[in-house]
């Protein structure tokens, strides 16, 4: 089984710090060179850390350590950002993405739960859940995430925080409140829960909700998919209209 980022950073820190750091720094440099317009960061939930267990509407202003290699790697990404903002003027946006509900998730790692609920059922496969049932992080859908990119780049000149929080919805849905939501259109999913102690305890130092206002309040943003039941039907009927691009 081929292990997710997050977790074959933790396997190997060393082969995650010349990936994730030194070569962040490289792709930013080159865009530097090559004069490219804008620089846009695929943060993480996961540069939160102590501090911010379980805590509702965190802000981006908070200031938290991450607990994995990965969520330092995804917090350098912010700070060298701004550097390369403040120092060559580059233009710059990170986003602090919350679970992407999408194609490409693997098996393992603390947040893959979230999509692949809903993917692994909408194929006709067993999905065993490797965290508990009251887990809850926050999500959002692909499409919102690549909207919120997207509107960063086209109102760039009202970028004034540059870092940002992205979600789809408010309020977190617990895992097993994504299990329901999956069964209202497909009530024979096999969805079994086997929490692993480890995996659970990863996604538990996120914060459990996190704020967009700042995002919103400096572009006018809103996410499209802010409903869990919508989300589900979405995404259930992407899959089983593309069904090769979600099996993994």
């Amino acid at each position: 089984m081929k292990q997710p980022f997050s977790a074959a950073a933790e396997a190997n820190p060393r082969m995650a710090f010349k990936v994730a750091i030194e070569g962040t720094f490289n792709v930013y440099e080159t865009a530097r060179i090559y004069g490219s317009q804008m620089i846009i960061w695929t943060s993480s939930i996961a540069a939160y850390g102590t501090g911010a267990e379980s805590r509702e509407d965190v802000v981006e202003d908070m200031y938290t350590i991450p607990r994995t290699i990965y969520g330092i790697s995804k917090q350098f990404g912010e700070m060298l950002g701004m550097w390369f903002h403040w120092r060559y003027g580059a233009e710059f946006a990170a986003f602090r993405l919350a679970s992407v509900i999408g194609p490409g998730r693997a098996d393992g790692g603390a947040s893959a739960y979230s999509s692949l609920i809903i993917s692994k059922s909408a194929l006709g496969e067993e999905y065993v859940i490797n965290v508990s049932e009251d887990t809850a992080i926050p999500i959002v859908c692909v499409k919102d995430a690549v909207d919120a990119m997207i509107t960063a780049y086209e109102k760039r000149d009202k970028l004034v925080s540059r870092i940002y929080n992205i979600t789809s919805i408010p309020r977190s849905p617990t895992a097993s409140e994504i299990v329901n939501a999956v069964k209202k259109f497909i009530p024979d999913a096999k969805l079994i829960f086997k929490p692993d102690p480890r995996i659970t305890a990863i996604a538990k130092s996120w914060p459990r909700s996190i704020s967009i206002e700042r995002f919103k309040k400096e572009t006018g943003w809103t996410p499209k998919s802010d409903n869990l039941e919508l989300l589900v039907k979405d995404f259930i009927d992407e899959v089983r209209r593309n069904p090769e691009m979600y099996r993994v």
